[in-house]
């Protein structure tokens, strides 16, 4: 139950935050399969 809404937040904050991110003066875009990726690889257990 947690996991899945878990899941469903970081999709969201995905979709949300790291569509575009902008480095300096450079757009870059970050597709939403990599930042899932990346989002899942920074969940460590604390």
């Amino acid at each position: 139950m947690f996991s899945t809404k878990k899941k469903n937040l970081l999709k969201i904050l995905c979709f949300q935050t790291c569509k575009v991110v902008t480095s300096g003066t450079q757009t870059v875009l970050i597709p939403t399969d990599i930042c899932v990726i990346i989002h899942l690889r920074i969940r460590v257990p604390v």
